[in-house]
This record gives C-alpha cells, structure tokens and sequence, in this order.
C-alpha cells in the first residue's frame, strides 16, 4: 500500500519530533545535570513480543500499567484503563460485555457470530470473546494495551490490537491484603482479598477473591415498575494459582479462576434518546400500540428521551419470569510451562474455559411487553508450544504452533408486542431459535531477529493460520398468530434449518527495522498484516426476507505501516513516544442493521482506511510529582462500502431512496474521534509516618459516530471526563484509605448506541454520570 499525500502530511511531524528530540538532547540543561537517579521515571517491563524488554525498547504502539500504578489511579475495570492508554482506545459498552475499540476499529458485542478485533490475552491464553475482559483485572499485576495488528505473539492473528492482562503470581514470603470499598450512587459494596507464599522450597500458592453487590445507579421512572433501582449486580470471583518451580530450569505455573455474575439482565441499561416522534410511546405497529401492557392496558409514559439517570423499564412481559434477570458462570484455567535449555526456551501454554449465560431481559428500551430470554454457552480449549533462543550471536529465532477448538451454542427465544398463546400448544414466545458453532483453528508462526551492528536489528516473521467453523441455525418454533395479526409472514417459516461450513487461511507477515542511535533511543518501521476469520451471524433474529447470505460474512484482512520514535531524556525522568500508522481493511466485519426485517446481522465493508498520529510523554517532573499526557489524530474512514440508509435518511442525505442504499466512502467509522488529548498527575507527599497521593487524569475527546450508519441521530458530542482519586498510605504500605472519584465533570458519555426496532427512535447504553466511592485496605 502506498503513502498518499495526507498520510505524508500526516508523517512529517514525526519526522519533525525526531529531529527536535535529537535537538533538545544535544542541550544538557541545568535541570538534566541536576537530575539525581530518584528522578528517573520506573521502568515499566512488558512481554509484548514474548522477551522482557522494557516498554521504550518495544518497537510496538504499546501502553502498559504495573500493579503499583494500577493502585494508585484506581483501575479496576477495562473502561478506567481506556484514557491512561491514549485517546485512540475507546471501550464500546452496549450493555452486554464491554468491547475495546482501537483507533476506530473494534468488533459489536451485540452479535454473537464476532470474534474480537482487538485480541484478549489472560495469562497467556488467547480468548477470542470480550465476556471475560473484567476476570483479568482482577488481581492484576500488569496490563498492557498494543495498538495496531498482532500476527506473530498471541496464539491468533489480530487486526486492531491486543489487551494483554497478567495475574499476579505467588510470592516468596506470606503475605495479605484485604479491601472494602463503597460506591454511593449505585450503593455498591465490594470487597477484595488475597493471601500469598511459599508452601515448600518448590511450591507457592496464592488465593484470590472478591464480591461485589451493587444496587444500580440507574432510576426507574415507571408507576408500578418491578424496581426502582436498576442496572443492579452481584458478582463473585475467585482464583487459586499454583507455582512449581522444582528446579532453576523448570517452572509450571497453573492458575484456575471462578466467576459467577448476577444482573438485572443487559437490555434494561439502554435508553431512548433522539426520539423522532411526539412521544416514545406515539409509534404504532399496524394499529397495535407500542406500549400496550397486559390485560390490554397501555402503561403511563415515563422515558424523556434524554440521555440521564433515568429509564423508563417495564414489568416483564407475560409468560416469562419477573423481574428480568443476568446470570453469568464461567471457569477459566491456563497452565504455562517454562523449560531453560541454555541457549533455548521451550514454552507450552495451555487453556481451557467454559461460561453460561442466562439472560431474561427487555431488548428494546422503554417499550412496554418486548422481552427475550437469552443463552449462551462457549467450551474452548487450546494448546500452544513455542521455542525461543538466546544466543550472543547477532541471529535469534522464535517458533511456535498452536492448535484451539471451540463449541459455541446460542439460543434466543423473544416475545414482541403481546403475549398471546399459540393456539397449538400455548406458548407465549414469539420465536425460538437456536445457533451453535464448532470452531477448529490451527496455526504456526515464526520469527527471525537479526542484529545487524549495535544501531540496527531487523526482525521477520509470519504466522501461518486455518480455521474452520461448522454452524447449524434452527427455527423450530414460530408462534403462529403473528401472520395472522400481521396479514403478511413475520418471522421466517417454523422448521427452517441452515447449516454450513466456513473455511479458510491466511499468511500475516510482520517486519520491523530498527536504529538505536543513541542509548535510550527507538526508532523503528514496520510493515505489519493481521487477519481475522469469517463465519457465520448466529446472533441474527430470524425475520422473513433473510437470506442464506445473511448469515455468511467473510474474513477480514489488514496491511500497513508503523514509523515510530520512542527515547527518555532529562536524565531519564522524561519519556516520549510518537507513532505515526497507515492501514488498509479489506472486508471490515460489522454489524448491520436492516430495516426491512428490524434486524441485525454481521457484514462486510468494502475497504476501510485507518491513518493518524500518536504522542506520549511521561515526566518525572520531582520527587512528588509525575506527570503525563496523550494526543491523537485518527482518521478511520470507510473507502469503498455501500449500505442500508439510516432510519429516515432522505436524498438530500445521501440516501438512494428507491434502493435504500447509501454510499459510506468517506464518512468515518463508529468509535473513531478525530482528536483526542489526555493529560494527568500523580502527586505523592510525606507526612510523618504517612504518604498522602492525588492520582487525576483528564481525557478530551472529538465527537464520533456509535454505529455503522453514520447516522447523526447515533453519535456522541466532544466531551472532557475526569477522574481522581485521593489517598493516605502507611509508610510501611500496611494501610491505605482513598476517596475515588469517577466522570466527576458528569459528562454524558455513550460509546453504544442502535436504532430501535419497530419505530423510529433511538437506544444507546450510557456510562455511569458521576460517582464518588470510598476504599479502605489492609495488608499483612
């Protein structure tokens, strides 16, 4: 792919950066003479390419936070990590799981057919579902967030990036922490706990749990609601990790995890917004009421269409249990197993988990009697072997397999508009269908690194992947009253059966060149390629008109460059980083909403064009103050990707109002703010026997559209979010008590939003206004 003209443009400053650097570091300030070794910023070591090297020497777009930074700022959760790690990450939340967006490319956590753009690694297992991204927080002893596409170090190929979180392991002597907190606006109550040692002179143990119980910080507005505090959770983790290390050359670290979650189900999050008609409640369905209650009553209105604390949730629908409900179960184990050969490191990883999901919930926001019962499941097992060395010659080599298999069930049976029982058997259901998928994924991969002179190393490499996927969707129950209420089929025929195969394969290569001019210093180019497979669009609601096609979609692929520059000046109390990137997606995997059926299936964009500029810097500005800050220009458009017009889009609009079609070229992707700045401090005093901390960080960002339309009627406004959190630590670190503060400018934030079916309004799923909670740890 070549550079166009605004993508040189976009390169010269980097080109600028490097020549200031080179300037400003040929100037020995007074300040940089002064600077004493207690001013040198910790070095934040990261395993990005499977080596420990330190985060300045990793030619990669990297973030990475250590326990201790995570502590001090508080974060606990995937969506606090998202302003630390630069504007161009954005957590996409539509209710049901959390999903990373990585420069305006991320995958919809609404269809169950996706596999993840930007890749999930816990404790080195590759997981392709974003539904256990908050089990890695948990203990965590660092995080990493890799922008741009990983083919070479994660088990598979990814194309936006990678979340990499590693557990905290067992320590050499006993120790223990245990945490209690509150939340007041949702009245959340949560504790956390570890106990840590050695069991013998081989064996260490660690034990891990928290429980959280929240009531929700959402307020339902409706007379007679099952609830009144909504968006409520109980959730329990655990995990036991084992390390055997019987001699210097052989270590086995075994870890195992628990999670059960319980919510008031996900659909209840989102809200009416942007409402096009004169009340939410205004809209008609061939004459039958939205809102139309049981018994025939319609309930009173209560949603403002307006993005806030309130929602509008009604009793659950007849014939399915009340109040709705969340239920989350899943085990996670991995096993890796290290083996010094001298000049070589053998490595096995292997994983294997299992989760449910049971959910009974409203899909539709503040419409009276839509409801759908929900289930998933997901069994996966995979197995990696890798060979690394570690020669003193200039050439080292990296080589690995591995192999993964996944069994994948989906189930959804929704109840629309009324609860009127099938005159055969007296089901109230609307529908039943069920979606399952068998996945078998192969791959080898490797790596040259050759160093040239002491300046220079070229590293090469490139996995090889195959994957295929058996998929079967069945309808075996339609309710049959719904054409005659209709006059015309509603749903596709009872008895529909479609089963198919996936296949496919694909070689990522991935280059890197880079000169060390100076100590300290990183420049490097890449040449990068990422690939993520096809499938099948399980999630997709079975109404008539469907196509075989609409349940297909196909592999999507990735090329491009990096030129990046990374050094630590003023006695190494400063570090800056400036990366420039270029990419070209072929066949963008999204999800697609079509009006004609009110349905969503996967789907592929034509082409897509990602190009920007990253810069950050990290300051060691004194003893007691560390400061850093972030920009980003990102320009993530569609280039060649024609799709259904947005609800109500006329001509004038760009919609082909006789095909219902408009052209996206050149309209941006969902999730992708042009600008973005962050900045924040960490301010650190002594007093006496105590230390007192104040950690903020302040994140502005552009606005950016929330779907796939690029409809103005699903978009968010630039907004400024704030975070801060208050400390008093023990010297001796056996006490610690904080004030936190979360979106403490109360901004309206939503990284989610969809049309409604049916009418002519809009959901979106809104983060959490303004919070304030309380924390109080002890350690022994």
């Amino acid at each position: 792919m070549k550079f166009d003209q605004q993508t040189r443009f976009t390169i010269k400053p980097l080109v600028a950066a490097i020549a200031g650097c080179a300037l400003l570091s040929s100037v020995p300030s007074a300040q940089a003479q002064n600077t004493t070794t207690s001013l040198m910023l910790e070095e934040v070591v990261v395993t990005a390419r499977k080596r420990a090297e330190t985060m300045a020497d990793a030619p990669v777009a990297i973030a990475a936070l250590g326990r201790r930074s995570l502590e001090q700022y508080n974060i606990t959760r995937i969506e606090d990590m998202a302003s630390l790690a630069g504007g161009s990450v954005i957590i996409a939340d539509s209710g049901v799981t959390p999903t990373v967006s990585i420069r305006g490319v991320s995958s919809d956590s609404t269809n169950a057919g996706f596999d993840q753009s930007v890749g999930l690694i816990i404790d080195g297992v590759f997981y392709d579902r974003s539904r256990w991204t908050q089990q890695g927080f948990f203990d965590a002893a660092q995080v990493e967030i890799l922008k741009g596409p990983q083919a070479l170090f994660f088990g598979k190929s990814t194309v936006a990036g990678a979340v990499v979180l590693t557990t905290a392991d067992p320590t050499e002597e006993f120790e223990g922490e245990v945490t209690v907190g509150h939340e007041f606006e949702a009245n959340e109550w949560y504790t956390k706990a570890y106990v840590s040692g050695a069991l013998s002179d081989t064996l260490g143990a660690r034990l891990a749990f928290s429980y959280l119980d929240s009531d929700g910080w959402l307020k339902n507005q409706t007379p007679n609601g099952f609830k009144r505090d909504i968006g409520g959770e109980e959730e329990f983790m655990g995990r036991l990790t084992l390390l055997w290390q019987p001699s210097d050359d052989l270590s086995a670290n075994f870890k195992i995890q628990g999670v059960t979650n319980n919510t008031d189900g996900a659909g209840y999050r989102a809200q009416l917004y942007n409402c096009r008609g004169p009340s939410p409640t205004g809209t008609t369905i061939t004459g039958i009421p939205a809102d139309l209650g049981p018994g025939g009553a319609p309930f009173p209105i209560a949603d403002d269409c307006k993005l806030n604390d309130k929602v509008s949730v009604y009793p659950g629908a007849a014939g399915f249990a009340s109040p709705p409900k969340g239920e989350f179960e899943s085990v996670l184990t991995s096993l890796n197993v290290n083996w010094d050969l001298g000049d070589w490191t053998l490595t096995s990883v292997t994983g294997w988990n299992d989760y449910t999901l049971d959910d009974q919930t409203g899909y539709v926001a503040s419409q009276g009697n839509i409801a759908a019962k929900q289930k998933e499941s997901n069994k996966a097992f995979s197995q990696e072997f890798r060979i690394m060395s570690d020669f003193d010659g200039p050439l080292n080599v990296l080589a690995g397999i591995n192999y993964q298999k996944s069994e994948f069930l989906f189930r959804n049976a929704s109840q629309i508009i009324l609860a009127i029982p099938d005159p055969r058997n007296g089901r109230v259901d609307s529908q039943d269908h069920t979606a399952t998928q068998d996945s078998d994924y192969k791959s080898v991969f490797g790596e040259v690194t050759w160093a040239i002179n002491p300046e220079w190393t070229l590293s090469a490499g490139a996995r090889y992947s195959r994957e295929e996927k058996d998929a079967e969707y069945k309808l075996p129950f339609v309710n049959q009253w719904f054409e005659t209420i209709f006059g015309f089929p509603f749903w596709l025929p009872e008895g529909t059966h479609i089963k198919d195969r996936f296949k496919d394969s694909n070689v990522s290569p991935q280059v890197t060149l880079q000169w060390a001019p100076k100590d300290n210093w990183n420049v490097f180019a890449s040449y990068r390629e990422g690939f993520l497979p096809g499938g099948f669009s399980l999630g997709a609601t079975p109404q008539a008109g469907l196509q075989l096609e609409d349940f297909q979609f196909d592999s999507e692929e990735v090329k491009g460059y990096e030129l990046g520059f990374k050094g630590l000046f003023l006695g190494d109390s400063l570090s800056l980083d400036v990366i420039a990137y270029d990419y070209e997606f072929t066949n963008l995997q999204v999800n697609v909403y079509v009006p004609e059926t009110a349905s969503f299936v996967v789907g592929n964009a034509g082409k897509a064009l990602t190009e920007g500029l990253e810069a950050s810097l990290r300051w060691q500005a004194s003893e007691y103050l560390q400061l850093h800050a972030s920009a980003t220009y990102n320009k993530g458009e569609y280039d060649n990707y024609k799709t259904q017009c947005y609800t109500l889009q006329s001509a004038a609009q760009g919609c082909n109002t006789s095909t219902n079609i408009q052209d996206m070229s050149g309209k941006s992707l969902p999730r992708a703010p042009e600008y973005t700045v962050g900045a924040g401090a960490l301010f650190t005093y002594p007093l006496g026997e105590w230390e007192a901390s104040f950690a903020t960080d302040l994140n502005w960002s552009d606005d950016f559209y929330l779907d796939n339309s690029a409809s103005p009627f699903l978009s968010q406004d630039s907004y400024v979010r704030v975070d801060m959190t208050l400390a008093l630590e023990s010297m001796d670190r056996k006490w610690r008590a904080a004030v936190i503060g979360r979106n403490i400018t109360d901004e309206v934030i939503t990284t989610f939003g969809a049309t409604r079916g049916f009418t002519n309004d809009n959901l979106a799923t809104l983060q959490p206004l303004m919070r304030w909670g309380v924390e109080l740890s002890y350690r022994f």
